[in-house]
């Protein structure tokens, strides 16, 4: 039951595809009606929140690197962020609303490809990490390290790959749909996230990466490095 909400969204998009000249906008639930959001800006909101999630993996990596003790419960609850909240939301609405556009545009069909690709290749580190996490022995330093290699893998494909969206894909998006579809896809966004994650959703997973970065002492800011002497004025 878990994947009908994306079912419903994958019947709406081709609803909102299906024809340039003649879109019927799909009917909107009561909490869709509740509010609604600019799409790309909700999408670049999720991002701010998925970068502090790859810098909690790259403290984790550093962490077990170093060989230092941490709570490696945090690390499931990290990756069951990744999984639930961008690999089974964020990315479906990606997949469900934003890539067709430019599929049906023959605008940037390499970059979506190779996107739509990253996103695969995500879940797929993403599942192996949980499955250590649940199945491995987190006081086993290989298995430890093998995690360590999932959570690097995992930054490396995913930090260029939200850079790649944020200055490419999604600055262009508007200018490729009607304002009507546009307004619809906010308010489907709007309605899905209250859906699937309630009415405070984005703040509640928000207030779970804090509590993980706390528990990783990450709350401080880093401090500016100093000049060095040549660099005095």
């Amino acid at each position: 039951m878990k994947f009908l909400p994306y079912l419903l969204c994958l019947f709406t998009a081709c609803s909102l595809y299906a024809d340039d000249d003649q879109i019927n906008p799909p009917p909107i639930t009561q909490s869709q009606q509740v509010t609604s959001v600019d799409p790309i800006q909700d999408l670049q909101k999720d991002h701010g929140l998925f970068r502090r999630l790859l810098l909690i993996y790259d403290e984790m990596t550093r962490i077990i690197n170093s060989g230092q003790d941490f709570d490696t419960s945090q690390l499931q609850n990290a990756a069951n962020i990744v999984a639930s909240y961008f690999e089974n939301f964020h990315e479906m609405l990606e997949e469900t609303y934003i890539f067709p556009v430019f599929i049906q545009n023959q605008q940037m069909v390499d970059l979506v490809n190779t996107l739509q690709q990253d996103h695969a290749t995500g879940r797929t580190i993403t599942q192996s990490i949980l499955l250590q996490c649940q199945t491995g022995d987190l006081q086993s330093p290989q298995t430890l390290q093998t995690i360590s290699n999932s959570l690097q893998q995992y930054v490396t494909i995913l930090r260029p790959h939200l850079a790649k969206e944020e200055s490419q894909l999604f600055p262009l998006f508007q200018n490729l749909t009607t304002q009507q579809n546009y307004d619809v896809i906010g308010e489907l966004f709007a309605g899905q996230e209250i859906d699937t994650f309630g009415q405070n959703g984005f703040t509640s997973i928000s207030n779970q990466v804090s509590a993980i970065e706390q528990a990783l002492n990450m709350t401080t800011l880093a401090q500016p490095t100093s000049l060095s002497k040549g660099e005095n004025r």
